[in-house]
């Protein structure tokens, strides 16, 4: 059995919405969350950053927030920043998606359509199972969508294209889970898993580690061959 995690990330002026998805095995929980307890006591102990307190990666790599984030100089905020998604490379068994699209139009959920599927093919393939635990925020829309894929799921048959199969989802059980970020240092983690993406995807100028620090991640990516990247980053084709 798999939790997994997800959250998006959006870049409304450049009309772009990113999924990632972190997959554990069930087995593995408790050895993770001591992991992340760790980080945070870390933080806690050198830059006095409550273990309650919300890690939001663009918050956090701008600088905002109260005063917690600005008063760490920039610096140190980039070896946080990447001290945390390398914490995510270094788990035992995990795995990570991630699923890139256009934002506008409700876009977003077609993207999140097709991380769906793809973690349910990969699931199917490992002969297990899993649970969705999202970031609160799109609880009804997400839910309507995934209990549709249990009935019907019509995609395209790559050997037809004038035709569509039906590949109902099987290996997701029950309705998503949905945890506000600021109570899971599962869904933070994934917060910072999603924003390197989006920016290794779309660059921002003077900020070329964001693309540096998703490439910690590779051991962990779940690749296949469709990606031009290699990488297997779910894009539209």
């Amino acid at each position: 059995m798999r939790l997994i995690y997800i959250d998006e990330s959006k870049d409304t002026q450049n009309d772009i919405c990113a999924y990632s998805a972190l997959c554990i095995h069930i087995e593995d929980w408790h050895d993770v969350f001591d992991q992340l307890v760790s980080f945070r006591k870390w933080l806690k102990d050198q830059y006095d950053l409550p273990m309650s307190f919300e890690m939001h990666a663009s918050n956090f790599i701008a600088g905002r927030s109260k005063h917690l984030f600005n008063r760490i100089n920039t610096k140190d905020r980039i070896e946080i920043y990447q001290r945390f998604v390398f914490l995510a490379a270094q788990l035992k068994n995990a795995q990570v998606l991630n699923a890139i699209g256009k934002l506008k139009d409700d876009n977003q959920f077609l993207v999140f359509e097709w991380l769906i599927n793809r973690l349910d093919a990969m699931l199917l393939k490992e002969g297990s199972y899993g649970i969705l635990i999202c970031d609160e925020g799109d609880n009804t829309i997400l839910t309507k969508m995934t209990r549709k894929m249990r009935k019907e799921n019509l995609v395209p048959d790559h050997n037809n294209p004038n035709a569509f199969i039906d590949l109902k989802i099987t290996r997701l059980v029950e309705d998503p889970v949905f945890k506000k970020s600021h109570d899971s240092y599962f869904v933070q983690l994934v917060d910072f898993i999603v924003h390197a993406f989006l920016r290794f995807e779309h660059p921002l100028e003077g900020k070329e580690f964001l693309t540096e620090t998703f490439m910690m991640l590779e051991n962990i990516l779940h690749k296949n061959d469709k990606d031009p990247k290699n990488l297997g980053i779910i894009r539209e084709t």
